[in-house]
């Protein structure tokens, strides 16, 4: 077996999903930047177990600015997308819980849609204009896309596999929350969470579960 081809195959592989991920998400100016000049180089690669937010915006919108800032406060990495409002990726599904929390209560009455998936995840790792950047690519980031489409509004919706990261310690996170779980046989396929409503807005279920505030 030609092992060292077969590596060579594997890194062209991931080359090509950078390239692609960056011509679909980014700009072009920075695609060149990348692959025709230096920085060309410092590209290298790694698989990691993420967690990943992906998320309606909490307001009318949001800008980079505040997604950087929402990545950093919970030691998250922003990912561009094009087709949901913000995606954040963690290595601690515990933060990413945080976050997909802290988006629910920064919607405010807007009823915002929020998912978190879990997969391993090949992330590119480069040299950018603004310094170190990465890049997750593969099927990581289309399968927190979709988790986004399928998630009602104002609720978080967890896939079985975060929820079995957390379950131990998922009652600390969502204090004052609705948690929902889906079952296949013994084993949790999935999960809901819906924050308790402000005052102004009670309704009889969470007032019935002593939920309100």
């Amino acid at each position: 077996m030609d092992t060292q081809g077969t590596a060579n195959a594997g890194a062209y592989a991931l080359i090509d999903a950078l390239s692609q991920r960056m011509m679909r998400h980014g700009d072009m100016e920075a695609w060149r930047a990348l692959f025709l000049g230096p920085r060309y180089d410092t590209i290298r690669f790694e698989t990691l177990q993420l967690s990943m937010v992906s998320a309606d915006a909490p307001q009318d919108g949001i800008s980079d600015d505040e997604r950087l800032a929402l990545a950093l406060r919970f030691d998250g990495m922003m990912q561009p997308s094009r087709k949901v409002d913000l995606i954040l990726c963690f290595q601690d599904a515990a933060m990413a819980l945080k976050a997909a929390m802290a988006l629910q209560r920064l919607g405010g009455s807007r009823r915002v849609r929020t998912a978190l998936t879990t997969s391993a995840c090949n992330v590119a790792f480069f040299r950018g204009e603004q310094g170190d950047e990465c890049l997750v690519i593969g099927s990581g980031i289309e399968e927190a896309e979709q988790a986004l489409a399928a998630a009602p509004h104002g609720t978080v919706s967890v896939c079985g596999r975060t929820y079995g990261l957390l379950e131990e310690g998922l009652g600390q996170h969502v204090q004052n929350a609705l948690v929902m779980t889906e079952h296949d046989e013994d084993t949790v396929t999935g999960a809901s969470i819906t924050l308790a409503p402000t005052q102004s807005a009670a309704l009889s279920t969470f007032a019935g579960l002593g939920l309100s505030t």
